[in-house]
């Protein structure tokens, strides 16, 4: 009778297995026509760590070979119904908090956005704690994919537009095509106005990378209220659910705003009248300067612990200085060879006349990105702007001028200055790098800068004002350099990961010998012992200038009126996205139709040359004015929606043409911003 039983036993398990394979191979089929990413994938794979086993009770789990233990404490259909049961009673949902501008610089974007910020504070209604799946869903991020048996449930229980599930497992992702029909789940987000994006074995700063491309094509706007969907916990899953909520309003809102793009395209302009050469080229001779040193200095506090070994060795090595790390090295009697700047302000100007003098500016190479004051060109002899990408002003330049030649765009080059000096360390062919004073960490309240720093001369009520504090909310701690672990903030983080991003390149080699944060692809260097003869530096740096900045060829303009007759399709663009705003509504799936028919139509400008330039004067105070208008209708129906979205377009309204007058009678006013820093030296 036991061979018997035995035999039925197998035969289960047999047919089992069987259907799983079809499913899987089902599975495939419609991840290759749909989401191939994931069928290239999955197509060949084979798991590693977490396995498909049959239980005693006879139903299908996930067992962790490594300590042999099952990943579902039940039955997974059973876990997935009680889970969504309980959710539904209690979804977890964020809502973005806008505020107010703090900076009275007089920026059209500040000032309506401050409006509607204000209509939404004296409008909005306290809603408690959420009791019951909403109709409808704009965006959730699913934590933990498991199985996938509770992804059928949940759509159909809300109207969900927007799905990103974060799986930090590729073998569960792996068993989900073996027990998830996945076909009508694709279906489902292959309709208009929906979308779904997996993030698969992904570091959580790659998934909000993803996130981020999933936004600025569906649109930003959707992200404002944002429901959590936790499947299962592990460290990972906290990781990204941390990094996710300090992080997603510069994911979703991060672009920049009218006034921004607007004083870059102003600056981009004149710097060009003012015949300042671009960097066109990687270096012919890149292979030449393969092995020579460069040391991208930043002003952390670590650089403090190196002015002697750079006075020592100065002449054998390349020393790129990024934003105020200028005037620390000129406290301490060294010349960079190259200088760099990447902030579209007039106060870039004042920091460098209090930290330097002109004498030793004298054959400093200058290099700042396309949006600088050209004030800033004026201090150096040698100079060259490097584009910006996703910049107005490059946009313009790339589309009018350069005569159809791809310039370099220096990639990953914010949001710190060090971010840029990296980049335009690569991009020249430099191959042996190291990090120094790129701390990207607060040591403490008194150690932010270093010593020898010019924010070390100013006054200290003044100076606590500039930048980052120790004592900020919102500070966090990650993996040091030398260190367990160093306190950071939001901005320096995102440095972090775009540094790494640059370091992929397998054929660079570079060092990190800041005591900060860590950066992967940096290997960490307590000491340097240098034993490099660098010929002729000076002769060296010539050619490689003379032959990757230059404006031959390129378009000439004759003054600024030239310049405006090129730019008066933004005026096209603007009654454009006005008339899309007034479409009239009736519910409010209309309201989400016109912000997502604004959001598609400023989309539609990226993908021309002759609007690019539209689109980035546009997407950013687009998207946020979006948002706005969102997280105001959401909870509102019938006359109260109406009358608030009636409202809310109206300011709208009156931003698109406010900023239409100054592009028509102003649109290259440069950047009037000052911080008098002299009056306020010590």
């Amino acid at each position: 009778m036991s061979d018997i039983n035995d035999a039925i036993e197998k035969a289960k398990i047999l047919d089992l297995n069987c259907k799983m394979e079809i499913l899987l191979n089902h599975n495939l089929v419609c991840m290759k026509e749909k989401m191939p990413a994931i069928y290239d994938a999955f197509a060949n794979y084979k798991e590693t760590e977490l396995a498909l086993y049959l239980d005693t009770q006879g139903y299908l789990n996930l067992l962790n070979t490594k300590d042999n233990q099952p990943v579902y404490p039940m039955d997974p259909g059973i876990f997935a119904d009680k889970q969504i049961e309980q959710y539904s009673k209690k979804p977890a949902v964020y809502k973005f908090q806008f505020s107010k501008s703090t900076d009275d610089l007089g920026q059209i974007h500040a000032q309506y956005s401050d409006q509607l910020v204000s209509y939404y504070e004296e409008n909005s209604v306290e809603i408690g704690p959420r009791d019951s799946f909403p109709e409808s869903i704009r965006f959730m991020l699913m934590m933990g994919c498991g199985l996938g048996l509770h992804i059928g449930d949940l759509l159909e229980k809300t109207d969900l537009k927007h799905l990103c599930i974060y799986e930090p497992h590729m073998d569960a992702f792996y068993a989900s095509l073996h027990t998830t029909d996945w076909q009508p789940i694709l279906e489902y987000f292959s309709r208009p106005g929906y979308s779904i994006e997996f993030c698969i074995a992904m570091k959580p700063y790659e998934a909000m990378f993803a996130i981020g491309h999933m936004l600025n094509r569906e649109g930003g706007f959707n992200l404002v209220y944002t429901y959590f969907y936790k499947h299962f916990d592990s460290p990972e899953i906290k990781e990204m659910l941390d990094l996710f909520l300090r992080e997603f309003h510069l994911t979703a809102l991060g672009w920049g705003y009218f006034d921004d793009e607007q004083v870059s395209l102003a600056h981009t302009v004149q710097n060009y009248v003012n015949k300042v050469p671009v960097l066109n080229e990687v270096y012919s001779g890149s292979s030449a300067v393969a092995d020579v040193p460069v040391f991208i200095v930043a002003n952390g506090p670590s650089l403090d612990g190196y002015a002697d070994f750079l006075r020592a060795n100065h002449n054998n090595i390349v020393i790129i200085s990024c934003g105020t790390a200028i005037g620390s090295l000129y406290k301490i009697g060294v010349k960079p060879d190259i200088h760099v700047e990447i902030e579209r302000t007039r106060p870039v100007v004042e920091w460098i006349e209090v930290g330097t003098d002109p004498e030793f500016r004298k054959g400093i190479q200058l290099v700042a990105l396309n949006p600088v004051h050209p004030e800033v060109f004026d201090l150096f002899e040698n100079t060259c702007m490097a584009l910006k990408p996703n910049d107005a002003g490059a946009a313009f330049m790339q589309s009018n001028l350069l005569e159809g030649r791809t310039s370099i765009l220096l990639n990953a080059c914010n949001p710190t200055v060090a971010n840029c000096g990296l980049s335009l360390a690569i991009s020249l062919g430099f191959k042996q790098l190291y990090l120094l004073g790129v701390d990207l960490s607060l040591k403490s309240s008194d150690e932010r800068h270093s010593k020898y720093s010019v924010y070390s001369d100013i006054d200290s009520e003044v100076e606590s004002q500039i930048g980052y504090q120790y004592e900020d909310a919102g500070n966090f701690y990650k993996k040091g350099n030398f260190k367990e672990q160093v306190l950071t903030t939001a901005i320096y983080d995102q440095a972090r990961a775009n540094m790494e991003i640059l370091l992929r390149n397998s054929s660079l080699s570079v060092h990190n010998i800041s005591d900060g944060i860590y950066i992967e692809g940096a290997t960490p260097l307590n000491a340097v012992d240098l034993d490099y003869k660098l010929d002729d530096k000076k002769a060296m740096l010539s050619d490689m200038f003379e032959t990757v900045a230059y404006l031959d060829s390129f378009s000439e303009i004759e003054g600024l009126k030239e310049a405006e007759d090129r730019i008066l399709y933004i005026h096209d663009a603007i009654h454009d996205l006005g008339t899309i705003l007034n479409d009239s509504v009736q519910t409010k799936d209309d309201v989400y139709r016109v912000l997502n028919n604004m959001h598609k139509y400023i989309r539609s400008l990226e993908k021309k040359s002759t609007t690019l330039m539209c689109y980035c004067l546009l997407r950013g105070s687009t998207t946020y004015i979006c948002s706005l208008i969102a997280i105001v209708i959401n909870d509102l129906n019938g006359d109260e929606l109406f009358k608030q979205y009636s409202d809310c377009k109206a300011i709208a309204n009156e931003f698109l043409k406010e900023i239409d007058v100054l592009m028509k009678k102003h649109p290259f006013d440069l950047d009037e911003t000052r911080r008098d820093l002299v009056s306020n030296m010590k």
